[in-house]
């Protein structure tokens, strides 16, 4: 029922299966999600196979065994703000139990301007990466932002993080170039080209502005530079 709304895309998973309030905030319910006991999105896009989500959206088919069902998210929510939360409250981390806990603590007010102080951070310029990671924390979680993907092994790459960190353009790059291992995905890439609408996605630079300034990133590499603006600060 839900694949015939017209405004699929934009529907947050976690309101499918958890009882939201309509007022909660997008970053508590997205730490709630994550400290809880709930389905991966890509679980529940596959329940009810032959009949699911995966198979609507003519990702796949009947046919197809669900082992062969392989679901990716595009953007990662949980690798941007689990990185900057080692920064904002490392010692509540790597917990996200502890971090809804005590969420009305280190989000109100008095945490922020404290923090803010200590690190020499202007208050609106932490106002507006929340606001962002407050949309970001409700996007993440919807159709949109999922797609099919070559195999199982492809979630597993992506979510390196010395090397891409999850991000789909470092890895699109290292697609393209032959002389990388990760080439072999080329062919698969290039027949689903134009139903994943990655130039699309690629041509939208806002997509793609979040950048941290280390290897690893925790909480000693992803200090801002503060000269960059909010997006690509952290």
């Amino acid at each position: 029922m839900i694949v015939n709304e017209n405004n699929v895309n934009q529907l947050d998973f976690k309101d499918w299966i958890m009882s939201c309030s309509a007022h909660e905030d997008n970053l508590k319910k997205w730490i709630r999600f994550k400290s809880g006991d709930y389905p991966d999105p890509d679980e529940v896009l596959k329940q009810d196979v032959p009949k699911c989500i995966a198979v609507k959206l003519n990702w796949y088919c009947e046919k197809e065994k669900v082992d062969n069902y392989y679901i990716d998210c595009i953007f990662s929510f949980a690798t941007f703000f689990k990185a900057f939360l080692r920064y904002y409250a490392g010692d509540y981390m790597p917990y996200m139990g502890q971090i809804y806990e005590n969420y009305e603590m280190l989000f109100d007010n008095k945490y922020k301007d404290e923090f803010c102080a200590k690190q020499g951070i202007e208050r609106t310029c932490l106002d507006e990466l929340l606001e962002q990671l407050n949309i970001f924390a409700k996007n993440t979680h919807t159709l949109g932002n999922y797609m099919k993907c070559p195999n199982g092994k492809y979630n597993a790459v992506k979510g390196n993080y010395r090397k891409y960190k999850d991000r789909l353009e470092l890895l699109y790059l290292d697609i393209q170039d032959s002389s990388k291992e990760e080439s072999h995905w080329s062919n698969w890439f290039d027949e689903n080209k134009e139903t994943l609408e990655i130039e699309k996605i690629f041509e939208n630079a806002e997509l793609l502005k979040f950048v941290f300034n280390g290897y690893k990133m925790r909480k000693k590499h992803i200090k801002p530079d503060y000269q960059c603006n909010y997006r690509s600060a952290w």
